[in-house]
């Protein structure tokens, strides 16, 4: 008899484990809707419990209520993305590819790209000399990769029991990947600077690194006068040599001044052409 008792009430915890996230959002709906301003209508329609992440962007199909307040409630997180996670405004984990449980009120601080990224844009800034010039550019960039430091790190881990039936009822949404091992600070430097709209969603961290980029090259460019940067070989007869070795200049004090602004952003330069 007391077997018996002890099988029902086992079976009782694991159902509310299952179901207790579910019925936390049903509880706290009315709550949500008067403090974060989340419409039920459009709560309802936005995959329910769930916020999807797809090539390092917050899926539109992603409930809004769990983008405001946060969980209890599920990630799923797409093989080529990383998610930087909060909870009243303190960095908690980031995490990969996989599905993964939120625990109450961790929310979605931000997304980013594990792939390579390629963007073209272009700019204007004055000489040294007081001449503007109008330039093209392209930068290839990425998250920074794994560290010891990263390694030997380890972000608070949630609460015991969450941490304990996680694994158990959430599997990994991918088959195991040879993945980009990324680096938590990195994303957390990458994330964490980006503006937050009403609506809970982030601005592109890939278009920050672009502004940021864009930032140093000006600086570079700036501190040239207009003959440095564009005077043509045959005039003057300049020597060729002397041409190049001011345009090399110019291009290693960019793409260094860049490199350095991108790393403090979690992000390594991978090649800049302008």
């Amino acid at each position: 008899m007391l077997a018996m008792i002890f099988t029902a009430l086992a079976a009782l915890a694991v159902l509310l484990m299952l179901l207790g996230p579910v019925l936390v959002l049903m509880l706290t709906s009315t709550f949500s809707n008067l403090v974060f301003g989340v419409n039920p209508d459009e709560a309802a329609d936005a995959s329910g419990i769930a916020v999807l992440v797809r090539n390092g962007n917050i899926a539109p199909e992603s409930s809004a209520m769990m983008l405001r307040m946060g969980g209890p409630g599920v990630l799923d997180v797409d093989e080529n993305s990383a998610v930087v996670l909060e909870r009243f405004g303190h960095f908690t984990r980031a995490v990969g590819p996989g599905y993964y449980l939120l625990e109450r009120f961790e929310r979605v601080r931000g997304a980013v790209d594990l792939r390579a990224q390629l963007r073209k844009s272009g700019s204007k800034v004055y000489t040294r000399d007081g001449i503007p010039v109008q330039y093209d550019v392209e930068i290839e960039f990425r998250l920074l990769g794994e560290t010891v430091a990263d390694a030997l790190y380890k972000p608070k881990a949630p609460n015991r029991l969450w941490a304990r039936i996680e694994p158990r009822l959430m599997r990994r949404a991918y088959a195991p990947l040879s993945t980009y091992r990324f680096s938590p600070r990195a994303a957390w430097s990458a994330v964490y600077p980006l503006a937050v709209t009403e609506t809970g969603q982030v601005t592109s961290w890939s278009d920050s690194i672009m502004r940021a980029g864009l930032g140093e090259i000006d600086k570079a460019l700036s501190s040239h006068s207009f003959d440095e940067l564009s005077l043509p070989v045959a005039d003057a007869g300049l020597d060729s040599r002397i041409d190049m070795s001011v345009r090399r200049r110019v291009q290693r004090e960019a793409e260094a001044l860049a490199a350095a602004a991108m790393q403090r952003s979690g992000v390594q330069l991978i090649s800049l052409r302008f």
